[in-house]
C-alpha cells in the first residue's frame, strides 16, 4: 500500500512509512506544548483511509495518466472515525480537516455519523491494526474550554506541518533538506549583540543616552519569569531593538524556540533592520503588504 505516487526517482511512498514518519515528526513538534503522545497518535491515523482499495486504484490511475485531473476518494474520514471511537473526539477534528481545515462541530458530528456506517470505512478500521501498531489512548491534560480550543489548534498545526514535511521529503528531497539548518537562538542572539554593540551607548546625545538606558532596562527585565510585560516608550525611543533584545535574552534564559514580532504596520527600525541583522533565511515576514508572487524568495511553495 502506498501514500503517494512515484517521485522523480521512480519511488512510490509506502503508506506505513509515511504514517510512522508523520507520527514521529508530529510528536516532536507537539512535545513543545506537552502533547507528544497525542501528536504521535494523530500522525499514525491521519492517512489511514489511504489503505482502502479505492485510494490505491486512484494512485495507480494518477501514475498511468499523469496529465489527467483526478479527484481521489475520501481518505481522512477513516482516521477521524477511529479517533472518535477509540481515542478522543477532539482528535477527530484534526484528522477530518488535515487538508481542508478544521470542520465546525455540527458538520463533523454529521460526517462521523454517516461515515461510521460506511462499509469502506468499517473495512479500513478492521484492518487498521495490521497497518500500524495502535498505541493506548494517552491521558488528556486538564483543560478548560478555551484551552482545549488552543490545544487542538496547536496539535493541528503540528500534524499538518509533519504531513507536509514528509510529503515534501518524498517528492523533493533536495528542498526538504534546506529546512534543516544548524542556526539556533544562540547564533541569532550573537548576531544581534554584535550589531547592537556598534550602536548602543556610543553617542552621548540625550536621545541616545535614553535609548541606551531603555535597552539596558529591557535586558534586565528579560531575566524575570515568563509572563506579560509592558514597555511604554515615546516614538524614537528604540522600542524595536530594545524589545528584540528583551525577547532574545528571555528566549535564551527560558529555552524558548521562537520569537514572534507583531507590528501595527510594515516597519523598519531606525537602526539596522531586523532582516539585515538576522538574515533573510531566519525571518518569516507575513502581513497584508506581502505578495507571495512578488516576493517568492521568502516563501516556500508546497
Amino acid at each position: 500500500m502506498y501514500a503517494h505516487s512515484e517521485n522523480t526517482e521512480g519511488r512510490r511512498h509506502p503508506l506505513q512509512e509515511h504514517l510512522q514518519t508523520v507520527a514521529r515528526l508530529a510528536a516532536d513538534l507537539a512535545k513543545n506544548f506537552q502533547a507528544e503522545s497525542w501528536g504521535y497518535v494523530a500522525g499514525l491515523l491521519h492517512d489511514l483511509g489511504k489503505s482502502q482499495p479505492g485510494f490505491q486504484a486512484y494512485l495507480e490511475d494518477c501514475q498511468n495518466h499523469p496529465g489527467k485531473m483526478i479527484r481521489g476518494p475520501d481518505h481522512s474520514s477513516a482516521g477521524a472515525v477511529l479517533a472518535a471511537q477509540q481515542y478522543w473526539e477532539g482528535l477527530a477534528f484534526l484528522l477530518a480537516g488535515h487538508h481542508g481545515g478544521l470542520p465546525d462541530p455540527t458538520n463533523l458530528k454529521q460526517r462521523l455519523g454517516e461515515k461510521s456506517n460506511d462499509p469502506i470505512i468499517q473495512d479500513v478500521l478492521r484492518q487498521a491494526g495490521r497497518i500500524v501498531s495502535l498505541p493506548e489512548c494517552p491521558p488528556l491534560p486538564t483543560m478548560k474550554s478555551p484551552q482545549v480550543e488552543l490545544f487542538l489548534r496547536l496539535l493541528f498545526s503540528a500534524l499538518v506541518d509533519a504531513d507536509y514535511l514528509d510529503t515534501e521529503a518524498h517528492f523533493d528531497h533536495g528542498r526538504s533538506q534546506l529546512r534543516y539548518r544548524s542556526v539556533n537562538m544562540e547564533a541569532l542572539a550573537e548576531s544581534f549583540w554584535k550589531e547592537q554593540g556598534k550602536l548602543s551607548g556610543h553617542d552621548q546625545s540625550s536621545v541616545n543616552l535614553a535609548r541606551h538606558e531603555i535597552y539596558q532596562f529591557c535586558l534586565t527585565a528579560a531575566e524575570c519569569p515568563s509572563g506579560i510585560f509592558r514597555l511604554t516608550v515615546p516614538t524614537g525611543g528604540g522600542k524595536t531593538l530594545s524589545g528584540m533584545a528583551f525577547a532574545l535574552q528571555h528566549a535564551l534564559t527560558y529555552q524558548k524556540h521562537r520569537i514572534i514580532v507583531a507590528l501595527y504596520q510594515h516597519h523598519r527600525s531606525d537602526g539596522p533592520g531586523l532582516r539585515s541583522i538576522f538574515g533573510d533565511e531566519n525571518i518569516l515576514e507575513h502581513h497584508s503588504a506581502i505578495n507571495p508572487r512578488e516576493d517568492e524568495d521568502h516563501f516556500v511553495q508546497q
